[in-house]
């Protein structure tokens, strides 16, 4: 799980518990303070219990508070909101219309319910706002009317300050997803540019060529066709050509299989603070070995790779001497599997008299192109 993963989920989960809180205080104050214990209190307990544990499933699938989203959160959300408000309905009218031994439990269950609602579900609705607000009141109308305008103001403060902890938690969430999804454009808007430079490049390229490659061929069928004797300086036109582009098409490919330090260490400090993270970068490219650049190049276009695929870093660091490079990054998502583009590295470093360390604790991920097997 990611940087991000993790924040969301703690985040979720501190709204998640919200609820529970209001309902374990709704229900000691309920059982404490009625006037004699009966099936009818426990039930309406039992019955605000339920609610909290159908909001906490609302809160914890809800596709808002989330990065990848739940394929059953929209369900949970519109129809527990239905559900809860046909709960709420049938509680208050129990609460009102029916005997006095099914007050305090009808009334637990109301206040419950209600609470779940303000907290789980209005704000993740269109105008949420207004709906919740309309919810407030009419709770404190019916409470001022019922049990006295203290009460009133008392259920209107706790109702703002725990409706107001959703819109929080929502924000965060909504900003945290967005932070996360523009870092993992950033990093696919990269390839995709790179692939369409390297298909603008074959395309230049091979245009020309392939054309007259056409041209050539089509007459050289043409003077088969007659038997003509200037067959075999065509096709031997055609065969340079083929030549030709085939040498310029390795040209173009070994541009993008082949590297450059200086480049690649410039690129990765672009790329790494486009993402958000500070880059500090110390020694240059002269500083290595002639014959091991080409290696060190790969390794870090694959450490910069790997920093933006697999970490939420925030500080990274490239150290470059005669001896190694070393590229160390804070944030590293848990692993215990090294990276196919690792493994390439430690065979192509091995040849060149070279290898990989790799060094990872919870808070930062090290790996190190080392002279010297």
């Amino acid at each position: 799980m990611d940087y991000s993963a993790r924040f969301l989920a703690v985040n979720r989960w501190s709204i998640v518990g919200a609820p529970w809180f209001v309902i374990s205080v709704i229900a000691f104050n309920s059982v404490v303070r009625a006037p004699h214990w009966g099936p009818a209190l426990f039930a309406g307990v039992a019955v605000a219990f339920v609610s909290c544990a159908a909001g906490s499933v609302a809160l914890h699938t809800n596709p808002k508070l989330r990065l990848e989203p739940h394929p059953h959160g929209e369900a949970w959300l519109r129809i527990g909101l239905v559900v809860q408000l046909a709960a709420l309905a049938v509680s208050c009218a129990v609460a009102a219309l029916a005997p006095g031994t099914y007050t305090w439990g009808a009334g637990t269950a109301a206040l419950g319910i209600y609470f779940i609602i303000l907290i789980a579900y209005l704000p993740f609705v269109r105008h949420s706002v207004a709906f919740s607000a309309a919810l407030i009141v009419a709770a404190a109308v019916t409470v001022a009317t019922v049990a006295g305008g203290n009460f009133a103001v008392v259920l209107v403060a706790y109702s703002v300050a725990f409706g107001a902890m959703a819109p929080m938690t929502l924000w965060y969430s909504r900003a945290m997803i967005e932070t996360e999804r523009a870092r993992q454009l950033e990093a696919k808007l990269s390839v995709a540019e790179e692939r369409l430079r390297l298909s603008q490049d074959l395309h230049d390229t091979m245009g020309q060529h392939l054309a007259a490659m056409t041209i050539k061929t089509q007459l050289a069928q043409a003077l088969a066709a007659r038997n003509d004797p200037r067959l075999t300086d065509e096709l031997t036109e055609l065969h340079q050509l083929t030549q030709t582009a085939a040498a310029d098409m390795r040209h173009v490919v070994n541009r993008y299989r082949t590297p450059d330090l200086a480049t690649e260490l410039a690129g990765a400090k672009q790329v790494l603070t486009d993402a958000g993270a500070t880059v500090t970068i110390t020694g240059t490219s002269a500083d290595v070995p002639a014959h091991l650049r080409e290696t060190a190049a790969w390794f870090v276009r694959e450490a910069a790779t790997n920093v933006l695929r697999h970490s939420q870093a925030t500080q990274v660091t490239i150290e470059v001497t005669p001896e190694a490079i070393t590229v160390t990054n804070d944030h590293p998502e848990p692993s215990d599997r090294p990276g196919a583009g690792l493994e390439g590295l430690r065979h192509r470093a091995a040849a060149h008299s070279a290898h990989l360390t790799v060094e990872q604790s919870p808070n930062s991920f090290t790996v190190a192109l080392k002279v010297g097997a």
